[in-house]
Parts: C-alpha cells; sequence; structure tokens
C-alpha cells in the first residue's frame, strides 16, 4: 500500500483588536495512490476534486475478423465477448465497482456493465427489429433516427459525422441513463456505445482514442 501524505496548513491568526475573526484554515489530503485532492477553507465546506482522466500508456489492438473491424483499447481493460456477437469492453475501476455491488448483494440496475459497447447487424433489415422502430418505413440508419427523435423516443440531437472515413450518424439515447452512440452502415450496421456521456466532447481521454482508432476491416 503507498503511504498517504496529509498536509494541514493554517494561516496565523493575529491576535489582538480588529482581528477577531478566525483566519480560514486549508488542508489538504494527498494520496499518493489515487492523487485525489481534499480541501477544506474555513472548516465549513469541502470541495473533493477527483483525478483528471489521464490517457492510458499501453494499448491493446482488437481485431474482430468476422464482422470487419479494428480497434485500441487500453491494455489492462477487460474485453467480453457476448453471446450473440457483440463485444463490451471494461475498464478496471468499472469492473471493481460492479465487483463491489455483487458483493455486496446489490441486485437490479446498478449502471451500465461496460465503458463502451460495439454491436453488429449484417443487414439494415436485421437491425431495424432491435432498433424499437419496426414500422418505420426508413431504408438506412441516418432517416431511422432522424424520424425517430421527431416522433420524442428518448433520441436526441441525431447529427452527421463520420467514422474511419465512413458516413455515420451521432445522438444521444435516452433510457435510464443517457448514452452517446455512433451508427455507421458500411457492410452491415455498426454501432459504437458509451454510457453515461451525451455527446463525443464529453469522452474521457481514453474513450476519445477509442473511438478515433476505430478501423474496418473489410
Amino acid at each position: 500500500m503507498q503511504p498517504r501524505i496529509i498536509i494541514v496548513a493554517a494561516a496565523l491568526v493575529l491576535l489582538g483588536a480588529g482581528c477577531a475573526n478566525e483566519a480560514p484554515v486549508v488542508s489538504a489530503v494527498i494520496d499518493a495512490g489515487t492523487a485525489t485532492n481534499i480541501v477544506t477553507t474555513a472548516a465549513t465546506s469541502t470541495e473533493v476534486i477527483p483525478p483528471a482522466p489521464q490517457l492510458a500508456s499501453s494499448w491493446k489492438t482488437y481485431t474482430n475478423a468476422k464482422s470487419g473491424y479494428s480497434l485500441e483499447y487500453p491494455s489492462d481493460w477487460t474485453v467480453v465477448r457476448l453471446d450473440d456477437g457483440d463485444v463490451a469492453f471494461a475498464s478496471p475501476e468499472l469492473t471493481q465497482a460492479l465487483k463491489e455491488f455483487h458483493d455486496r448483494g446489490i441486485l437490479g440496475e446498478t449502471g451500465a456493465s461496460y465503458d463502451f459497447l460495439v454491436e453488429y447487424w449484417p443487414t439494415f433489415g436485421d437491425f431495424v427489429p432491435q432498433s424499437g422502430f419496426e414500422n418505420s418505413t426508413a431504408t438506412n440508419t441516418k432517416d431511422l433516427i432522424v424520424a425517430a427523435d421527431a416522433s420524442v423516443q428518448g433520441i436526441l440531437a441525431p447529427n452527421e459525422t463520420t467514422l474511419d472515413g465512413k458516413k455515420a450518424v451521432e445522438f444521444t439515447m435516452f433510457g435510464l441513463d443517457a448514452t452517446y452512440e455512433v451508427l455507421v452502415e458500411h457492410g452491415g450496421i455498426f454501432s459504437l456505445q458509451f454510457p453515461s456521456f451525451e455527446n463525443r466532447s464529453q469522452l474521457t481521454p481514453n474513450l476519445q482514442r477509442v473511438l478515433s482508432s476505430f478501423r474496418f476491416t473489410k
């Protein structure tokens, strides 16, 4: 266990007339393992400042030959291949949090079990029944998402973008939590999903790199 260093600095309290107010006390707790600072001002309020997300120093490349794509991900993340062929990626922090929920017997919805997910459907016809818009007359993902946004179906702000140079549509899906999603058609339908984020600009440095590293291999 790395040592925890506690630093407490108190401003001098001047004695005498006109100096009745107590000087503010500032304390900082610096954990060598987490670099989390806790700052207390005038002993009346506490502000917890979490460490800023950092870009991982070691990366691996995941390649899915069947669906036809590859991407980079932090080397200490877990890759989970789901029964339906989808692939989920989870950071150590999330994996540990889920383990703690399980150990404490907390059941039900406790948030997403992954940091990002890649789903794939061979054809647009395969995608539509699972999209929740079986009655849509749209013939492509962009028209489908725009129509869903107009019908107030939990989809917000669809916008044209690109993924590995291919036209794509990005949007926010609202349910139990917000999820930033990118849909692209290229030899099938690909969906990249980032739960707990509403748009691309909110993604952490690691997730930004994951998204920008996505490549089609077919």
